[in-house]
């Protein structure tokens, strides 16, 4: 006798998976490979990329600035650099000399310019046309890090006087003297600590300064007089830090995500940093200490979701995705996500936008404002890994015309689908609530294929029948 169940499936947003062909399936249920993966309770929905500006051919993006002064991009790869107009217009504007093309770029803006650094040049500076680099007055050369801090530029592990590393030294410039680093209040801090910095993040008007096993946070205080120092330094954690500044990723509210060597955290000034899943912690273990810099992470604050693009293993890249609401994480291959060398989210007054690099392309990353979504999940990640029988399902959304079409089957393959009706479903109502019968249709795995002429989905309902294992 089977035992009907009703399963909810919402937070209709996250990252997209196009299930048109075989090789782009990848349900949830690959995340039981580890046994202490969260549980993945929702299916994510879409992440909408389009072609930006493409470079010329060999480049290789790694990193997308905006200057919203000059309404400009900044694309530095690991050859050149290349101003981009809002209009995707693409010019060469690579330095004849001081620039050294990098995979390892960090950018900060201050002052209607932005600045940047990949640990071996002098800091440059890009005013919208040309770039520049200062190289006097103390000028720091060989930062790794970089960002901008009540008027002051700060400079992490840095290249000292004798060119030797320093990789716990945090150097300020003098307040909105950027080209100035030993005058006025510039000033120089050497962290009490034997890590090194592995990132830098101004976040609700602190600096907070990541080494691999503690947390600074460096207040500001201001100076009354030449020579003191405009911050102090506060030693707020020990025993949890950042693994990679790629794994930084800061939200509009001020929430902080980044990679630990025991898993992913969340942390907000407010209280100590939270462990919200241990997942990541035996990938990270595995990974080459010299591959750290590999790490690529951004938000999508729209859809409340992390996603990181890990280094290279073997060769199996791979993207992993969590929804920082619900909980539970995603895994990608052979994806769009997994190419992405250079994955970040930028805050643009128009709007929010994600800008990543996929090679010589430069792509433009939405929220969902498209009108078809592709999802698929095992019901095993429910904990309810018997097959299922489909009984009915339930759309919730805006008014609208919606075709559906479902795929049920015993494995992800597409050979083994069995596919479902095609309807469609007419809503005249405020909120549309529709169903949908087909008692023939089983299997463990679950497909569906929406396409609407609203774009408003706001919930799916199932109701399942679960049919127990039967011994042969």
């Amino acid at each position: 006798m089977g035992q009907l169940e009703i399963v909810t499936l919402q937070e209709f947003a996250g990252i997209w998976e196009d299930f048109s062909s075989p090789s782009a399936i990848v349900p949830p249920n690959v995340l039981l490979e580890a046994q202490d993966c969260d549980l993945y309770p929702y299916i994510q929905g879409c992440w909408l990329p389009n072609l930006f500006a493409t470079l010329p051919a060999g480049q290789v993006v790694r990193r997308v600035g905006y200057l919203p002064e000059a309404d400009t991009f900044l694309v530095l790869t690991e050859q050149k650099a290349f101003r981009v107009t809002s209009a995707g217009t693409v010019t060469d504007i690579t330095p004849t000399s001081g620039f050294t093309g990098s995979q390892h770029w960090q950018v900060t803006a201050q002052q209607g310019k932005l600045y940047f650094v990949n640990g071996i040049d002098y800091i440059g500076e890009f005013d919208g046309t040309s770039i520049t680099y200062s190289t006097v007055n103390g000028a720091p050369r060989g930062a790794r890090f970089i960002t901008s801090y009540q008027g002051h530029l700060v400079a992490a592990d840095v290249l000292d006087a004798a060119g030797v590393r320093r990789p716990n030294m945090v150097r300020f410039s003098d307040i909105f003297q950027p080209t100035i680093w030993n005058g006025g209040i510039a000033t120089d801090i050497l962290l009490d600590s034997k890590s090194p910095i592995t990132g830098l993040v101004v976040v609700q008007n602190t600096l907070v300064v990541f080494t691999r096993t503690e947390i600074f946070a460096l207040p500001y205080v201001g100076a009354t007089a030449v020579g003191m120092s405009p911050v102090i330094v506060q030693k707020q954690y020990e025993g949890v830090g950042c693994v990679a500044p790629g794994t930084i990723a800061v939200t509009p509210d001020g929430q902080i995500f980044f990679l630990a060597e025991d898993g992913f955290y969340r942390y907000n000034l407010a209280s100590p940093p939270e462990l919200i899943s241990p997942y990541m912690k035996n990938l990270i273990q595995q990974i080459d200490r010299t591959a750290t810099a590999q790490f690529c992470s951004c938000v999508i604050p729209q859809q409340s979701v992390y996603v990181v693009r890990l280094p290279l293993q073997g060769t199996s890249p791979q993207a992993r995705a969590f929804h920082y609401r619900v909980g539970g994480w995603t895994r990608y291959l052979h994806s769009f996500y997994v190419n992405a060398t250079s994955m970040q989210t930028l805050y643009l007054p128009a709007g929010w936008f994600a800008y990543v690099g996929v090679g010589n392309e430069v792509r433009r990353i939405a929220a969902p404002t498209g009108t078809t979504w592709v999802i698929t999940t095992a019901f095993s990640d429910y904990g309810i890994p018997e097959v299922k029988r489909f009984q009915w399902m339930e759309i919730v959304g805006t008014p609208g015309t919606y075709y559906v079409t479902l795929r049920f089957g015993e494995s992800a393959a597409a050979s083994q689908t069995r596919t479902g009706p095609s309807v469609v479903i007419s809503g005249t109502t405020t909120v549309l609530p529709a169903r949908l019968y087909a008692p023939s249709v089983w299997g463990k795995y679950l497909s569906v294929s929406i396409t609407s002429n609203a774009a408003g989905l706001h919930r799916i309902v199932l109701a399942l029948e679960r049919k127990g294992w039967r011994a042969s």
